[in-house]
């Protein structure tokens, strides 16, 4: 999926990824832009003085939180089955959360930025800033008796949940931190400096004494941590200016008390100990929104970042807050391939790293035993050389004052000639929401001849085949993405790890980054002007689906942000891109292989988020899937905007439609949906009332129309036997062509009506009338208690025996329909959203 453009508000560090990406900042190519206003949190109930004595060991109401999801997800299907089944008496009435929009429902991250986290990758918006880890809020607060007031000890329990929030966003971005041994780190940085180099700079600068094996400056028995950050600064500095040849452009700053904004969530901040500030082609000052003057440092312009603390106050969960670093700075440095952070203790030395294949963290090494190796990380961590910090170096840009004055991306052109285009400064790109995955990034820029171009930056896993060999068929088609040249294989995260990094671990996965350079089309969907472009876009986009089909190829993440409209007087207003998640086919289906299932679960249909629950045979992905999504999208811009650039304020409250759809929980996201194409409908669940009668009849009908071809769809998977229900999908399959026909009617008709006098005006407010009971005949005349009363019975018979068919003709494997994926901070199922 391809991120959206800048100019949305900042969201909450929660947020899923499927809306995140639409209400995220982008990339400007010129600037990096953030604020740092500080949102005071809400004081908390004053805590008991035996509480107190006790050293505050309570849990978090977020840590409870995720207890709860996690044992929702891991109930058996039929209970989520029976529970959902019993869920749909609410219809109409006032939604409870137990329909799936749980507390999470809110707050739960994708994989994005459910910050997400996400992220990563957006519910949503938070007023907590985060405080300096440095402050000893992840250790429990030494009891004084008396001396410490009651407030003091609300501040320092909210100060240990903001953060805690903030690692399970970049934990959950991540996918989690593997742990590797700390021997890994002698051979990460070896080209740094030789031993002879490092020995004989340790004798000369006297920070190193061999006799007594300790370092010179660092105390051996700490007070507090502010004993050993200015120790550690001298160190470090000593280090970098002695060996590191880096001419002033790298330097160590102390930042325990400086806030670093977060990149989507500008009430988000992290305080890291130290900081390594770096000037060069990569690197720009962070800014304040509110203010013109650049802030002296952020994310955006650090080379690497470190935490200092004492042996007896650090934990596990202070390595893990590392991630939260690391991500920053991959997201605010959007050239990053990768990003790496350290804890220092008087005796020990661990690092995290993060790429685009998740994250690492090493146990730790004794730095009095291992000083050459220190003296390699913090080299390795400082170094003048961007491609050793992680950056990629085809990607340039002019600096002056610490702001980006121009800039350049190199590549190749359609005859395989290394190319250099100049970046568009004035003009968006796009940034990736999240730092795990495809997480594409583009690039404005001009060619040669001064047209608008459009470089994309993706990462494909192994069993991916390449975007390029679906852009090459989608080439001449209308309505598609046209390809002007493509650079293959740029660099593999497998290389980004250390020699010892076992490569098969469960959970890593190799990413190749790839470079496509398109030709550029206008803005995303919902930067709408006029509900009028927003029928005919979606109208061109699904004709463009239906070429794309034609030329053998099935798009498969249809979205908000994979819709842009057409260029200015071109035949088609609008246009679908990001052909990453395709899949070759000779028909109107394919079987979508289980670490590729694709998607944003935002939109996803209702048979593919089922198809990720095991307990269901995986029908076949095809055309129908899309053209719901298409629906979905539609059903995004009508409850998620009322009006052109203003975002609906109650959109995405727990109980409101999309809230509902993008919970965490696929299958009761499924129901969910499935519940409003059967119950409910524009008619019952109202978009504001910008929307004209000519888009919610437009919606109704769609509905009423995708709802037999959804549950004819669902019929079939209930169905036993692999070839009676290829048969009867290639029954379903025969009306291809009348689908869309019909379809492409309904938007021509909205149109025409958009088009008489009065055609746009908003609705005026009525009451709705809804269905009183959900086992009352639809309109539509599918009798709700047909799907929804064999809920109980399909999932008791799927979960009692194997999942193939009666027949010989076995199906997939059960394993090969396993498509699910755990976020680590509710436990629940999740699409791949990358």
């Amino acid at each position: 999926m391809d991120p959206p453009c800048i100019g949305a508000p900042n969201v909450s560090e929660s947020q899923p990824r499927s809306t995140q990406a639409l209400r995220s900042q982008a990339i400007q190519p010129g600037d990096t832009t953030e604020s740092t206003e500080k949102v005071q949190p809400s004081p908390r109930k004053t805590q008991t003085a035996k509480r107190r004595k006790q050293g505050m060991k309570t849990a978090s109401a977020g840590t409870r939180q995720k207890k709860d999801e996690k044992a929702r997800a891991q109930s058996t299907p039929l209970d989520n089955d029976a529970m959902a089944s019993k869920q749909l008496d609410a219809l109409c009435e006032e939604p409870s959360t137990e329909l799936g929009s749980t507390a999470e429902s809110a707050t739960v991250s994708p994989a994005g930025d459910s910050e997400s986290t996400h992220s990563d990758s957006e519910p949503r918006i938070s007023t907590e800033v985060a405080p300096s880890p440095e402050t000893d809020v992840l250790s429990e607060p030494e009891s004084t008796g008396s001396d410490i007031s009651e407030s003091s000890i609300d501040k320092a329990q909210e100060d240990r949940i903001r953060l805690e929030k903030q690692r399970n966003v970049a934990i959950d971005d991540l996918k989690g931190l593997v742990t590797v041994e700390g021997s890994c780190l002698k051979g990460l940085y070896r080209n740094a400096a030789s031993d002879r180099q490092i020995k004989n700079f340790l004798v000369t600068s006297g920070l190193y004494d061999f006799k007594s094996r300790t370092w010179t400056d660092i105390p051996t028995d700490p007070q507090a941590n502010e004993d050993m950050r200015a120790p550690f600064a001298k160190v470090i500095q000593k280090i970098i200016d002695g060996l590191g040849n880096v001419r002033k452009t790298r330097s160590v700053v102390d930042t325990h008390d400086t806030s670093f904004t977060h990149y989507y969530d500008s009430t988000q901040v992290s305080m890291p100990s130290l900081a390594i500030k770096a000037t060069g082609p990569s690197f720009a000052h962070p800014r304040n929104t509110a203010e013109p003057k650049p802030i002296a440092i952020g994310f955006s312009n650090v080379a690497s970042v470190f935490d200092i603390r004492r042996d007896p106050d650090t934990s596990e969960t202070d390595v893990d807050h590392l991630a939260v670093y690391t991500r920053q700075i991959m997201l605010h440095q959007q050239n990053r391939l990768f990003a790496r952070s350290m804890l220092l203790t008087e005796s020990q030395a661990r690092l995290v790293h993060c790429d685009c294949s998740g994250g690492y963290k090493t146990d730790a090494i004794h730095i009095n035993e291992e000083p050459y190796t220190l003296v390699r990380l913090i080299l390795g961590l400082s170094s003048a050389n961007e491609t050793i910090l992680g950056l990629d170096t085809s990607v340039q840009w002019k600096v002056k004052n610490g702001v980006r004055i121009s800039g350049t991306v190199s590549t190749v052109d359609a005859s395989g000639k290394r190319v250099k285009y100049p970046l568009s400064l004035n003009e968006p790109g796009f940034a990736r929401t999240g730092v795990r995955g495809g997480g594409p990034v583009c690039w404005n820029a001009r060619d040669k001849n001064g047209n608008p171009i459009l470089l994309k930056d993706s990462w494909r896993t192994d069993s991916q085949p390449p975007e390029y060999t679906f852009l090459k068929k989608a080439q001449g088609v209308g309505g598609v993405v046209q390809m002007v040249a493509f650079d293959d294989a740029r660099a593999q995260t497998k290389t980004f790890r250390p020699p010892c990094f076992d490569l098969s671990a469960e959970g890593f996965e190799n990413r190749t980054m790839s470079r496509a350079t398109l030709t550029r089309y206008g803005a995303p969907l919902h930067r709408f002007t006029s509900q009028r472009q927003v029928v005919e876009a979606l109208r061109d986009a699904i004709k463009g689906h239906l070429n794309l089909l034609k030329a053998g190829v099935l798009h498969q993440d249809i979205s908000i942000d994979n819709i842009l409209f057409g260029e200015g007087g071109g035949e088609y207003k609008g246009v679908i891109i990001d052909l990453g998640m395709a899949a070759e086919v000779n028909g109107p289906s394919t079987y979508v292989p289980v670490e590729h299932p694709g998607g944003t679960y935002l939109y996803t249909s209702v048979c593919v988020l089922d198809a990720l629950n095991p307990c269901y045979p995986a029908l076949p992905r095809d055309y129908l899937d899309d053209l719901e999504s298409f629906f979905y999208v539609f059903c995004h811009l009508l409850y998620g905007f009322e009006g052109p650039g203003r975002q609906a304020a109650d959109a995405y409250k727990p109980d409101s439609v999309l809230a509902r759809w993008e919970i965490p929980v696929l299958r009761n996201a499924s129901l969910n949906k499935l519940h409003y194409l059967t119950m409910l409908g524009p008619e019952c669940r109202r978009p504001p009332l910008y929307w004209s009668t000519a888009c919610t009849e437009l919606c109704d009908k769609l509905r009423k129309y995708l709802l037999p071809l959804v549950t004819t769809k669902v019929h079939i998977r209930d169905r036993d036997g692999r070839r009676v229900r290829k048969a009867l999908l290639e029954n379903l399959h025969d009306g291809l062509d009348a689908h869309y026909t019909a379809i492409l009617a309904l938007f021509d008709t909205a149109l025409e009506e958009l088009d008489k006098p009065g055609g746009t005006d908003p609705r005026a407010p009525f009451i709705p009338s809804c269905p009183s009971s959900p086992y009352s005949e639809h309109e539509s005349g599918f009798h709700v208690p047909s799907y929804f009363g064999k809920l109980k019975k399909s999932a008791k018979r799927r979960s009692s025996r194997d999942l193939g068919d009666s027949d010989s003709d076995s199906d997939t494997p059960p394993h090969k329909r396993l498509r699910t994926t755990t976020s680590s901070s509710s436990g629940a199922e999740s699409t791949n959203i990358d």
